[in-house]
């Protein structure tokens, strides 16, 4: 079928009980028609732009000091990838094209990313993400950190006052920040990198907390997705060698998806989709099984916002699923 163009169709279903070309089909009185006027959602989800990038301290010494150095090292590279994405910045690896991916794909260096939640920071983190959430030149949203169904930030102590952090950040509350900013309310894609972050509690959770809807595959709407997990993710013992930090994994996601299988300067693949890059992922990480993964939201998003109108209409030939 060729794809709509309208923002409004109508479905007409018939039904009959005997076969077509059958004498009495014409006259059939035990069959029936239904007639439908349905809508494409064009409003919802933010165009393909900025990422907010986060992640939350460990208490130092031990594997502490390591977990942090790893994130800093991984979240670091990973922004300057995101800084660096077209063919104009002087030391981009991808050297896209702006309609390859879209216009604004390059995060801004203000303010500069990861945004660190330490107990130095812990005061002034939640005004700062809620300034990230409420613009809504932001389409991404990276995590990692300790989390549960409804809380990301924290610790894994019920008593706070055990915690190296004690800020947290509760789903409730990002979701008012992100319908604060108009009809495009909803993130483009989000990695929640840390415990039970896909689970349900109390009607609430991380999906559901980005409005990700489970049923995009079905419907004519923005499309929007993330990687969740039901189980605990362990901030290491990853790859071959099992020394690899969850923040190696999460960046590791985030290239796939962005500069595609194979990616060289100037021919990189901007049309590879969430699942290709987990199943990549979990072949180098097979550990990320463990805790439980969930691909929530459309499976074939694509990095390249210049696909999301086709998306919408569920028209998936431009992604490498």
């Amino acid at each position: 079928m060729s794809p709509y163009t309208n923002d409004n169709y109508i479905v007409n279903f018939t039904s009959s009980d005997n076969p077509v070309g059958s004498s009495v089909h014409a006259n059939d009185a035990g069959g029936g028609s239904l007639t439908l006027n349905n809508s494409i959602t064009r409003t919802g989800v933010r165009a393909a732009n900025w990422v907010i990038s986060s992640y939350e301290e460990m208490p130092p010494g031990g594997s502490g000091d390591w977990i942090n150095a790893q994130t800093v090292t991984w979240l670091t590279t990973e922004e300057s990838m995101y800084e660096n994405l077209y063919f104009y910045d002087w030391i981009s690896q991808s050297q896209y094209y702006p309609w390859q991916i879209g216009n604004n794909r390059d995060n801004p260096t203000s303010p500069k990313m990861p945004i660190a939640l330490t107990p130095g920071t812990q005061t002034s983190w939640p005004t700062t993400m809620s300034n990230l959430f409420c613009n809504a030149n932001y389409s991404d949203f990276n995590w990692i950190g300790h989390s549960s169904s409804q809380r990301i930030g924290g610790g894994p102590w019920e008593i706070p006052s055990w915690n190296y952090v004690t800020t947290m950040l509760d789903g409730l509350d990002v979701t008012s920040w992100l319908l604060s900013s108009g009809k495009n309310w909803k993130m483009r894609k989000v990695g929640m990198w840390g415990c039970y972050t896909a689970r349900s509690a109390n009607y609430q959770s991380w999906i559901r907390t980005f409005v990700v809807s489970t049923n995009q595959m079905k419907k004519m709407m923005g499309k929007n997705g993330g990687i969740f997990f039901n189980g605990e993710v362990l901030p290491g013992y990853y790859g071959g060698d099992m020394k690899d930090c969850i923040s190696e994994v999460a960046e590791e996601f985030d290239q796939i998806w962005v500069m595609g299988a194979n990616p060289y300067p100037g021919g990189c693949n901007p049309n590879y989709s969430l699942n290709f890059a987990y199943n990549i992922t979990e072949g180098i990480f097979p550990e990320i099984q463990d805790a439980d993964p969930v691909i929530a939201g459309c499976p074939y998003l694509p990095y390249a916002g210049v696909y999301d109108d086709q998306l919408m209409q569920l028209d998936f030939h431009q992604v490498i699923q």
